[in-house]
């Protein structure tokens, strides 16, 4: 605008000039206009530059503003070329890296950066270029004199400048105290392991002890059922020491693989009711992990529904066929187990029951706020139904 108006006057005073060399007569009316003119463009100018000055002292107010945040924010800031070239330095980072400005600028990056971290440095750098998004990295850095830290970097593509050559604005936020508290929370998880491992070896151990005391003891004893009484226990405390065997062998230490359990837990029984072939099992299980509230009476349901077909189901040497079925959706859990034998006797109150198996699977099946359904029919069926226990912290 300013500019047009410029050359017109330019001209206008060229046209009066040019009439007054031809006339050698210059009219006041003529020198009077120009003037005015001439008058109101020099106020028009110093109005400009009066605000060219104002833009300027606001510009140059903000650029220290923002100078001095750049500088004196506590997070350490690098401008730094695509091939991680140091061009700018905030007061922070000098501090940080124990350098000085004059030292610290022009440096590569990398220099400061430990020979494990180097690789990802670069491939930090390089998606940065190539995302032109926000990257962040964890690295390990030393300063001037040797002294490691580890930082996290977050850096950011600048828009490119006149040269098109890329910036990158990379923050440094030292991460130190909180990778040491990590490691120390890891010592503590690790050692915290081998506590918890050793808890379930001696447990193990001790129900072994407990199962050979009992096994003693029934060598003495010569009523034929009080030795099955004492079988049966044993019977027990095997299934419960199992579990305490598979959590110690188990790299989670606080679910077991199931499946890997009952078959431990079935094989066990065909040992202790020295079982034929004539018995055959159908397993299927699904991938389910138990934790050990769970495990446990479900491990006992399992030991006395099996226990129950191998001494009543089959008499007499008679053949037949075991179903097993144990499955997980989300956190509700299935178990059925059913045989082809006899079935059980017609006077039995299932809902009442006066033998020492059925009540403590109608127990422990409450214990797991479960809920159970038993036909008796071409054998008889079991199906237990109940959600994973979660541990209130």
């Amino acid at each position: 605008m300013y500019d047009e108006k410029k050359e017109t006057l330019r001209k206008r005073a060229l046209e009066v000039l040019s009439n007054y060399d031809r006339n050698n007569n210059l009219g006041s009316k003529d020198i009077k206009q120009l003037i005015a003119e001439l008058q109101t463009y020099q106020i028009e100018l110093e109005l400009q530059n009066e605000e060219l000055n104002n833009s300027y002292d606001q510009i140059q107010e903000m650029t220290n503003k923002y100078l001095k945040l750049f500088n004196y924010s506590p997070v350490s800031y690098f401008i730094l070329n695509e091939n991680g070239l140091i061009l700018e330095a905030n007061f922070t980072s000098i501090k940080q890296f124990n350098f000085e400005e004059d030292i610290l600028v022009k440096q590569l990056f990398s220099s400061f950066v430990a020979t494990e971290s180097f690789s990802d440095f670069f491939v930090h750098l390089n998606k940065t270029l190539e995302t032109k998004q926000k990257e962040t990295c964890e690295l390990k850095l030393k300063t001037k004199d040797g002294i490691f830290f580890y930082g996290n970097l977050v850096s950011i593509l600048l828009e490119e400048n006149q040269n098109n050559q890329p910036k990158i604005l990379t923050a440094v936020i030292d991460i130190t105290e909180r990778k040491i508290n990590e490691e120390k929370i890891k010592d503590s998880m690790e050692e915290k392991e081998v506590l918890l491992k050793e808890i379930y070896h001696r447990v193990k151990n001790n129900l072994q002890v407990v199962s050979s005391l009992l096994s003693l003891q029934a060598e003495k004893i010569e009523n034929q059922e009080i030795v099955e009484a004492f079988k049966e226990s044993q019977n027990r405390i095997r299934s419960i020491s199992l579990v305490h065997e598979k959590l110690y062998q188990s790299e989670n230490l606080s679910k077991i693989d199931f499946d890997g359990y009952i078959r431990d837990l079935i094989y066990n029984l065909i040992y202790s009711f020295n079982v034929d072939t004539n018995i055959k099992f159908n397993l299927n299980i699904s991938n389910v992990f138990l934790n050990i509230d769970i495990a446990i009476p479900c491990g006992l349901i399992i030991n006395e529904i099996i226990s129950n077909s191998f001494k009543y189901a089959f008499p007499n040497g008679k053949k037949g066929e075991i179903n097993l079925s144990l499955s997980q959706i989300e956190n509700k859990i299935e178990l059925s187990i059913s045989d082809n034998g006899i079935g059980l006797p017609i006077n039995i109150d299932i809902e009442k029951p006066k033998t020492l198996g059925l009540t403590l699977i109608k127990l422990l099946t409450y214990q797991l706020r479960g809920k159970m359904e038993i036909k008796n029919q071409d054998g008889v069926y079991y199906k237990i139904e109940f959600s994973e226990i979660r541990k209130h912290m």
